[in-house]
């Protein structure tokens, strides 16, 4: 008798802070695609729920959280991890974004957090190099190494090892190469 009132207590606690969590818990802020470039099975805007992995094939897409804008290349793979109105966090899992952030925007990867609070920044995630290049283009980026805890605030682009963590200064540039379509398409949308 004792167990099954104990056990009923505790479920029912469970119930009651997940019901808590869910609708007394932190503000939080939209996530929606408001634009792409390409072929798209999307009707715009399209709402996006924490959790959600945004994949890209050959398109362009932009993103707002809240009022930052997030601008995904073609083969890019974010996942929404946080939508609190002070903690906005995704994960890049591949490929290159372009962010403009109006608002604090953390973006993890396997090896590294990091922090644009105010400005603009560009994060390539060679999954196939196990290769990160963080390049804060107006502004600094706050990164976090998550196994040696170094912390640096970048001025320049680095490149980062996703294996070992280590990292070194990196020369870009954003005007040349493959991607030179998808920066022109982004300065032409940026809000």
């Amino acid at each position: 008798m004792r167990k099954s009132i104990v056990l009923g207590l505790g479920i029912a606690t469970i119930f009651g802070i997940l019901l808590f969590q869910r609708f007394v818990g932190p503000p939080t802020v939209n996530a929606t695609i408001i634009d792409t470039q390409g072929e798209t099975v999307l009707k715009l805007p399209e709402s996006v729920k924490r959790g959600e992995t945004i994949n890209t094939d050959e398109e362009f897409l932009q993103l707002t959280i809240g009022t930052t804008s997030i601008y995904l290349a073609q083969r890019t793979t974010i996942t929404i991890d946080r939508l609190f109105e002070h903690e906005q966090v995704i994960t890049l899992n591949r490929g290159r974004i372009y962010i403009n952030a109006t608002d604090p925007l953390w973006i993890d990867t396997r090896k590294s957090q990091n922090l644009i609070e105010n400005g603009t920044a560009n994060l390539i995630n060679y999954d196939f190099l196990e290769e990160v290049h963080i390049i804060p283009i107006n502004g600094q980026i706050q990164t976090t190494i998550k196994d040696s805890n170094d912390y640096l605030l970048l001025p320049v682009p680095i490149a980062l090892n996703e294996l070992t963590g280590e990292y070194q200064q990196l020369d870009i540039n954003l005007d040349g190469g493959d991607a030179a379509t998808f920066y022109e398409w982004v300065t032409k949308n940026e809000l």
